[in-house]
């Protein structure tokens, strides 16, 4: 599925949308003398938003005719699929034999306009098998046997195959310089199977952290507030809707600006008030019997500390959609320190910000990205 969502608001002021500054940008590079930027790549090719959104779209689907039954049986099995869902169900889209391709009518911005704003493509089950077998087509997943696979390094008929097997060539070639992270856990080079290596921040599980565990009895995990953030909290109707645990309206009474549009006068800034309890905010999630034991109910102010001595604050939400002993907070929910954000900048005392509890040395050793949920924490009454 492809959804168009057309600016509701024209860009404001000096405000520009991003093809447009990418066009200046690269001209004023070109005007610099920079030899690798050139007019028919940039604002001569997209001379209009649309042009530049044209581009994107025309490789969709861009999915293989795959799945049980099959979506397009006009078409043969497997041949990836490209072009509106109209033109591809219409039976003679152009049928590239050697690139095993199908090409229908190009979705385009236009095309998304005056069809309600939504392309959509039907899709099977069992995509990794035959329409017509209890076998694999090989043509789905995009791995190197088109199976399924579990391991990642590994040689069939003389060739070496697996989605790590050309990291693990260059570490060879590199003379086995291992990434950090690979180090980190005793690996020599990324591994061909499931593996498993333990946390750092669990006292259980690692004996040089064993003296926290009764100082830090929670386990922090987080999770994605399913919520626009700065876009729908803006709109105060939106701001008002709770999401999960993590975002419940347990907001102290506060004014603040929110922008309001009527089609007789446009686009305006309006003050409101809201009540107590009338405005969702970033909460922390805890098991409604932890909360008892600490003699906790939800709305409570608490503060958050880590080993490493940093801290935030934020009301809890208790209840008994999460395990005793873990503690839930929201991506994104805190850390509004900007008077521009409105509502949440109102909540902004009492909405814990997630990322300060996070430890910078521990981090994923095959990805890098910050290991959220290897943290413990105590917590305080405010």
């Amino acid at each position: 599925m492809v959804y168009n969502r057309d600016a509701v608001i024209k860009p404001l002021y000096e405000s520009k949308p991003p093809f447009e500054i990418m066009n200046l940008l690269a001209k004023k590079l070109s005007d610099l003398g920079d030899p690798d930027i050139k007019g028919e790549d940039f604002w001569e090719k997209y001379g209009k938003e649309e042009d530049f959104v044209d581009e994107m779209l025309a490789v969709s689907p861009g999915r293989p005719n795959v799945g049980r039954p099959l979506p397009y049986p006009q078409y043969p099995e497997g041949y990836k699929l490209y072009g509106t869902p109209d033109s591809l169900e219409k039976g003679d889209a152009k049928v590239d034999h050697k690139s095993k391709k199908v090409y229908g009518t190009p979705l385009t911005v236009e095309w998304l306009r005056n069809n309600h704003g939504v392309a959509i493509w039907p899709m099977s089950w069992y995509r990794y098998r035959k329409h017509d077998a209890d076998e694999p087509n090989h043509f789905f997943p995009k791995t190197s046997s088109k199976m399924i696979e579990f391991v990642w390094d590994y040689k069939e008929g003389g060739k070496r195959m697996g989605r790590y097997a050309k990291y693990n060539k260059k570490i060879e070639e590199a003379g086995g310089d291992v990434p950090l992270g690979l180090q980190e856990i005793g690996f020599k080079k990324y591994p061909s199977a499931f593996f498993w290596f333990e946390t750092k921040w669990n006292p259980y599980t690692n004996p040089d952290y064993k003296t926290y565990a009764k100082d830090y009895p929670f386990q922090v995990i987080g999770g994605k507030v399913h919520h626009s953030m700065s876009g729908t909290q803006m709109v105060p109707w939106l701001g008002q809707v709770k999401a999960e645990g993590t975002w419940q309206p347990l907001n102290d009474t506060f004014e603040a600006e929110v922008p309001e549009a009527s089609p007789e006068e446009g686009f305006k800034n309006t003050t409101m008030k809201f009540p107590a309890n009338s405005y969702s905010v970033g909460t922390i999630m805890i098991n409604d019997g932890d909360a008892k034991n600490l003699g906790l109910v939800t709305g409570d102010l608490v503060e958050l500390t880590n080993p490493l001595g940093k801290s935030t604050r934020g009301k809890i939400f208790a209840t008994g959609g999460i395990r005793p002993g873990v503690i839930k907070l929201g991506f994104g929910a805190g850390g509004r320190w900007s008077p521009g954000m409105g509502p949440a900048y109102q909540s902004r005392k009492y909405t814990p910000y997630h990322n300060i509890l996070i430890d910078p040395d521990a981090l994923s050793p095959i990805m890098g990205f910050p290991a959220f949920a290897d943290m413990i924490v105590k917590i305080k009454k405010v």
